[in-house]
């Protein structure tokens, strides 16, 4: 994720893990750019 290679995550639980991999997502990686979280 921190290399920007990560654009979404699909049917994964856990709100803890989510908030923490949308912080490095948006606080450490290069663009900052947020996920997308989806479920189906």
């Amino acid at each position: 994720m921190r290399a920007g290679r990560l654009t979404g995550l699909f049917n994964n639980a856990g709100l803890e893990g989510k908030r923490r991999l949308q912080q490095i997502a948006v606080n450490e990686s290069r663009l900052g750019i947020p996920l997308i979280f989806g479920a189906t």
